[in-house]
């Protein structure tokens, strides 16, 4: 039996629960049922009905459920979230999954930006449009190889509604559509003032945010043929350190021998580092071996008037501290501007443009300024050359000379710990999306036509001040007369030794299109509608890497352009008054990739007015991308190991290796080195949904859809290769046989990288529903109440390895992916809504189930396992208490009254019941035991927020 049919019954059992859920609603409402206000469930209620575009299709329809499911996040649900942007509530929904990217990730390759993952299949499977039209991606790929749509610089007060396409879309949009799409759609015609002001913060500290906006627009689209607005927007948010939030619970330490673990704490030492870094600086013997668990002593020498004093202070935990810059979510800030002109052109044409620019920054603190033990040289990584090595940038460790002060072993000593007083150390992220887009619209004939032209940009400043100049440290240290104080530097001194890098990366997108859409025939069921059109447009990639401090540019790059060609076709024909069938076709021509191919149908079928079966079957691709057959590398720690060569016997805890073996490639941290592959094919996809929906009642409606994504040749990175890339040899310190060290030059350099190169490699399978229940109860004089269940549930998770097939769904794989995100099961949100007069309270509860440690894909087999990742239970000994990361239930309220018709005033807390994030011993991401991806809004804890509108 199938991994899927097992749990089925148990699902049933869930979907059962959800239905007795709705039909306990229908029949208190079939009880007390009133004629509802038409309005207000926005239809009119006389006159003809209004056809208006659904993502998914450009055919314009009367009937908002179409044969894709598709999620509309209205303005005032926006609201009602209590965040206060988008990528908050994006984040939130319950289609989100393994693969998406926060703004709390601050370690990652995209630092400062958000991506959402639809049905976990990660962010640059899913298509983020604006106004129904493309944006240019981030200008970093995530994880160093995905493109994907910044979210986090997306304004928040001009959107008119958010629709999520919850199927493959290839056939209408191209590339990258293969899980679904966001559209973010804007508010197309404004008039009036409004003013908006609110502000927040967590009630444990920190995150204190402040949100304004103002929109001003003027005239009457039909009385004075134009409509132009203005919408400019302003939100700051402060940090959250996790200083702030210690005791709060087992998921904010590092200290995890209470249960047999490892303390990773800071300036703690252990087997695997015995001098390990601290608040302040002390020196080491090089001469003298150090053996886990043994006395040291007499290899350490510490400074008068420094926090850590001693030895016995540093070997009893004395010296242990927690990370001061760590952060729980960064600062950030955003700045949009949008301006809109709407205008009649002459009989039905009308035009549209407009102009914005989105601005969002981050700052992302990195650990404090620590003295290196050594500097190896410097892989310098630049378009066009291949990556090399500077000759003489290596420094074999930061060292004292012998009549350093305060230096007792008559040889150069080793430096170990912080640098007092060293400014903060941040990289620093500032995006600023511009987007200028004009739309027209209007008919030819039979023909109605829709045309765009369109440039996006993004330009992403990075700036890393408070880094460290290693050589002019060095130089500082060995310098006659008066060398740098390690216990009191001058502010000249801090000033010559560190300084701020910096890069300027862009990318950028350009396009035309346009389609035709019209009736054709008269069919039993309404019109035979028709829609083409063709869309060209060009991508430009330029991300150079960031220069290390002294000048030397390494780390990860990115170069690369493209232009894109495509026609495409649809149809939607109502073959009975019961049955539609619809059908699209898409071909695309990649300058780089070459043509795909993509088509798409689907059903609905309405036999009566309380059930209809829809369906949907289509076929989509995503093109590889510039960090993936451009120009680009990315490099990246691949863990430590022994260089068989020069260092035969491997690794040994006590030191003592035979003579001229090469210390530090006992235990070196190893660098693999990602390239691009110009040979990549494009990954392919087949997805297909089945559902129902279901209408017993007026003001009650169930979809209930089944969905299967299927992706091949899935884009990965390939395998190191067995030969390494060499340094060339240099003098370094190597063993003397009797457990001290001589300086010596081997034969052949040290390992400097793996090479690896991109590869089709994997394929993903993912089978699961979704259910969306929702009903409006009229009160009478109590008022109205609307409530809403979404659920999610995964049936299988499945992906294929060099032909091996790995059941992750309801596991912690896969991991590497956008912080190591996890794949639970299950997730739902419920909603509830109370409308009185002026009066309306919103309570929203979002649900994730929990899951376990394993991830086959990564060798985690066992709860044992999975505790081993990190170092959290190196040994295997997790506790059963951490085999299974429990479920978190968020809370949330918001309150609006509108005083009259100028003044609404509203206020709302998230996490309303403080609830801690469940401990995660396996996940990365934070560097804390707690899943940043899902559970961030635990270690936020209870936030609250106020604020008012005024509208004249």
């Amino acid at each position: 039996m199938s991994s899927h049919l097992k749990i089925l019954p148990r699902t049933i059992a869930q979907l059962v629960a959800a239905g007795a859920f709705s039909a306990t609603f229908a029949a208190g409402a079939l009880a007390q049922q009133q004629p509802s206000d038409p309005q207000a469930d926005g239809l009119g209620a006389n006159g003809p009905v209004q056809r208006v575009e659904v993502t998914g299709s450009y055919i314009r329809r009367a009937d908002a459920e179409t044969t894709s499911p598709v999620q509309v996040i209205s303005t005032k649900e926006l609201k009602n979230s209590g965040y206060t942007s988008v990528a908050e509530v994006l984040q939130h929904i319950t289609a989100n999954g393994a693969g998406t990217l926060s703004q709390n990730f601050t370690g990652g390759f995209a630092g400062g930006a958000s991506g959402i993952s639809l049905r976990g299949l990660n962010d640059n499977a899913t298509l983020v449009l604006i106004d129904g039209h493309r944006m240019t991606s981030y200008p970093l790929a995530d994880d160093g190889s995905r493109s994907f749509v910044d979210i986090s610089n997306i304004p928040f007060d001009s959107i008119e509604r958010i629709e999520i396409l919850k199927d493959g879309a290839s056939a209408l949009y191209g590339s990258d559509a293969m899980a679904g799409v966001v559209n973010v759609i804007l508010k197309k015609n404004l008039t009036g003032t409004m003013l908006s002001a609110e502000g927040g913060r967590a009630t444990e500290g920190g995150g204190k945010t402040q949100h304004f906006s103002v929109t001003h627009g003027m005239g009457d689209l039909d009385a004075d043929g134009y409509n132009a607005y203005v919408s400019a927007e302003y939100r700051h948010q402060d940090p959250i350190f996790y200083t702030q939030r210690q005791g709060r619970g087992i998921w904010q330490q590092l200290d995890m021998s209470p249960f047999g673990g490892n303390n990773s704490m800071p300036g703690m030492i252990t087997p695997q580092n015995t001098a390990p870094n601290t608040l302040s600086p002390y020196l080491v013997n090089p001469n003298v071996t150090r053996v886990p668990g043994a006395d040291n002593s007499a290899a350490f020498a510490f400074l008068p008037g420094t926090a850590c004093a001693s030895y016995a202070q540093l070997a009893g935990g004395g010296c242990a501290f927690t990370n001061p810059n760590k952060v729980i979510q960064p600062r950030t800030e955003n700045i949009n501007l949008l301006a809109s002109y709407t205008r009649k052109l002459g009989g039905d044409w009308q035009a549209n443009l407009k102009a914005s620019m989105f601005e969002s920054r981050a700052t992302l603190p990195q650990d404090p300024t620590y003295y290196p033990s050594s500097y190896a040289n410097q892989l310098e990584m630049l378009p066009g050359i291949a990556p090399h090595y500077i000759a003489g940038s290596a420094i074999p460790a930061i060292r004292v000379p012998a009549n350093y002060p305060g230096n007792p072993f008559g040889v150069p000593a080793m430096l170990r710990g912080a640098i007092p007083g060293a400014p903060e150390h941040d990289v620093i992220t500032d995006s600023k999306a511009y987007r200028l887009v004009a739309d027209f619209t209007g008919s030819l004939g039979a023909w109605d036509l829709d045309l765009s032209f369109g440039y996006t940009r993004d330009n992403l400043e990075r700036k890393a001040p408070g880094s460290l100049n290693v050589p002019a440290l060095n130089a500082a240290l060995n310098r006659s007369g008066t060398p740098f104080s390690l216990t009191s530097p001058s502010a000249a001194d801090l000033a010559s030794i560190t300084t701020t890098p910096s890069s300027f990366d862009t990318s950028e997108l350009d396009f035309a299109e346009g389609h035709a859409t019209r009736s054709l025939a008269k069919l039993a069921g309404g019109d035979l509608q028709v829609s083409a059109g063709g869309q060209i447009f060009h991508t430009k990639l330029s991300a150079p890497s960031m220069p290390n401090a002294d000048g030397i540019t390494s780390g990860a790059y990115a170069f690369g352009s493209d232009t894109v060609s495509s026609v495409f076709a649809e149809f939607s024909a109502p073959v009975l008054k019961s049955l539609e069938l619809d059908g699209a076709v898409r071909y695309d021509h990649y300058k780089l990739a070459g043509n795909s191919t993509t088509p798409k149908v689907a059903f609905k079928f309405t036999p009566n007015e309380v059930i209809a079966l829809r369906g949907t079957l289509a076929k989509g691709f995503r093109a590889p991308g510039p960090a993936e057959n451009g120009n680009s590398a990315s490099s990246g720690g691949v863990g430590n190991a022994a260089d068989p060569i020069l260092c035969p016997g491997g690794y040994r805890p006590d030191g003592r290796y035979p003579v001229g073996t090469v210390i530090a490639s006992c235990n070196a941290s190893l660098i693999g080195l990602t390239t691009t592959n110009p040979d990549l094919k494009p990954e392919h996809s087949v997805s297909a949904t089945l559902g129902v929906i279901l209408e017993p009642v007026r003001g009650w409606s169930t979809t209930l859809d089944l969905y299967q994504i299927t992706v091949n040749d899935q884009i990965v990175g390939g395998p190191l290769s067995g030969t390494p890339v060499r340094l060339a040899p240099a003098p370094g310190d190597c063993a003397d046989g009797n457990g001290g060290t001589v300086t010596c030059t081997p034969a052949i350099g040290r390992i400097a990288y793996y090479p690896a190169t991109p590869i089709n490699a994997n394929s993903t399978r993912t089978r699961g529903l979704e259910l969306d229940t929702r009903y409006r109860w009229n009160l009478g004089s109590y008022g109205r109440l609307r409530t809403e269940l979404q659920y999610t549930h995964a049936f299988s998770y499945v992906m294929t390895i060099a032909g091996q097939a790995y059941e992750l769904a309801g596991g912690h794989g896969p991991a590497g992916i956008g912080a190591d995100t996890a794949n639970p099961k299950d997730r739902a949100q419920l909603e509830f809504e109370w409308e009185r007069g002026a009066l309306d309270v919103a309570t929203t509860l979002h649900w994730t189930k929990g899951y376990d440690l394993t991830d086959p894909t990564s060798g985690q087999l066992t709860c044992a396992d999975g505790g081993t990742m990190n170092g959290v239970f190196p040994s295997g000994n997790t506790p059963d208490q951490f085999c299974r990361v429990h479920g978190f239930l968020e809370t949330d309220l918001t309150v609006n009254y509108k005083v009259d018709p100028k003044w609404t005033l509203h206020a709302s807390v998230t996490n309303l019941f403080n609830q801690q994030p469940p401990v995660d011993v396996s996940t990365y991401g934070s560097g804390y035991p707690y899943n940043l991806s899902l559970h961030s809004a635990g270690a936020v804890g209870r936030f609250f927020n106020v604020g008012a509108n005024y509208r004249f």
